[in-house]
């Protein structure tokens, strides 16, 4: 049910704009309908920007199988390590 409800949105947000379009082609022209309409995209992406970057401190979790330490001296020494990396030297 959640699919038919994002077609319907999708439908909303895409008769919004051609709504808009329309009505400003007529008063202001192309190039007034096209300023007009970036500054209203250049408002929502400031404002999701905002919203976007103001949020809680998230805690970081321990995990429960911890990675182990890379060392890489022990694959430096390594014969088969240096071919593949780049040759011996």
């Amino acid at each position: 049910m959640r699919g038919n409800n994002t077609i319907k949105l999708k439908e909303a947000r895409l008769r919004f704009w051609l709504f808009l379009y329309r009505t400003l082609l007529s008063s202001q022209g192309f190039h007034g309908a096209v300023l007009i309409t970036a500054c209203i995209v250049l408002g929502f992406l400031v404002v999701g920007n905002g919203l976007s970057t103001y949020s809680a401190p998230s805690k970081q979790e321990k995990s429960a199988y911890p990675l182990p330490r890379l060392d890489l001296a022990k694959y430096s020494k390594d014969m088969g390590y240096i071919f593949a990396a780049g040759g011996y030297v």
